[in-house]
């Protein structure tokens, strides 16, 4: 997993567990997403959200800024990726390369602590539900006035509900269609 805070980049230009296909629809059709997110329904809406809510070539929004599993970071050219699966081919990761996953950083700031979010919602190995209400993140505009940059792994599960909601079913992931509440008999 990663989850590591970002480095400065360097040498940049500043100028200028399961697909559940419904949830993804739901999201489509939901006018009021959190922080008026549009979830896409086509490749270029898929471009356009890597470009404003995920780190990019100086905020430019042409190259997606990704680590790769060796710690090394690359750039991806946005116009070439239509789903996760390319960014996983153009970086020769996952289980057609290395084997590891590649990582990239949304523009956002958790405002709720993730386990005392766990705990509320009777989870002990999911994240499900918090990118569901804003108050519990921040959406960044600009990306260089971020509190906290983190590089989350494209199969981290505290991302997968971001990836979903900006990303949609080019993610590979859906949403789950389980309610939570915390009458979890786990946490009874």
């Amino acid at each position: 997993m990663c989850l590591k805070p970002m480095k400065p980049i360097k040498g940049i230009n500043y100028k200028n567990n399961n697909v559940n296909q419904q949830g993804v629809n739901d999201m489509k059709n939901n006018s009021v997403n959190p922080h008026g997110i549009k979830t896409p329904d086509s490749v270029e809406d898929f471009r356009d959200n890597l470009r404003k809510y995920y780190w990019t070539d100086g905020g430019q929004g042409n190259s997606l800024y990704v680590q790769l599993p060796d710690g090394g970071t690359t750039w991806v050219e946005i116009n070439k990726i239509s789903s996760f699966e390319d960014i996983y081919e153009m970086t020769n990761t996952g289980f057609g390369g290395n084997g590891g996953s590649p990582c990239i950083c949304p523009k956002i700031d958790m405002v709720k602590d993730g386990t005392e979010f766990m705990v509320e919602t009777g989870q002990m190995m999911s994240f499900n539900g918090y990118f569901e209400d804003e108050k519990n993140y921040d959406v960044v505009s600009d990306q260089y006035q971020q509190d906290n940059p983190k590089w989350y792994s494209l199969d981290n599960q505290i991302g997968r509900g971001f990836f979903v909601l900006t990303l949609g079913e080019r993610s590979g992931y859906g949403r789950s269609e389980k309610p939570l509440n915390s009458s979890n008999p786990l946490f009874n």
